[in-house]
């Protein structure tokens, strides 16, 4: 399934249905940090309504940094959202639109 520009919009059933599964009240456990990345992933704001955070740059030395804040490797940092939508457990069809919002606020400078 690809989205593109036009259809990525944040509302309808498809991500009505993802801000529902990803909430945090459903997938308890993790970080306030992990939160907040998600959040800011898919628009949400459970953690902050700051819009000027939440545009992850990949560094090209392979880091994660948010408006200057180090947020660790990039390694982690993909390994630990797949982690966490994995729990959601979302529809295929959610899973790509969720792949889609994360392309465009996470923005990977390395060659």
């Amino acid at each position: 399934m690809d989205f593109n520009g036009t259809e990525i919009k944040r509302t309808g059933v498809v991500y009505n249905n993802l801000l529902k599964k990803l909430h945090p009240n459903r997938i308890t456990g993790a970080s306030d940090k992990m939160y907040y990345i998600i959040s800011s992933i898919i628009g949400a704001d459970w953690v902050t309504s700051d819009r000027g955070l939440g545009s992850f740059s990949v560094t090209s030395d392979g880091f994660v940094v948010d408006c200057g804040l180090f947020l660790g490797s990039y390694a982690d940092f993909k390994r630990n959202v797949r982690g966490y939508i994995a729990v959601a457990e979302l529809t295929e069809k959610e899973l790509a639109y969720f792949w889609t919002l994360y392309e465009m606020r996470v923005h990977d400078f390395r060659l």
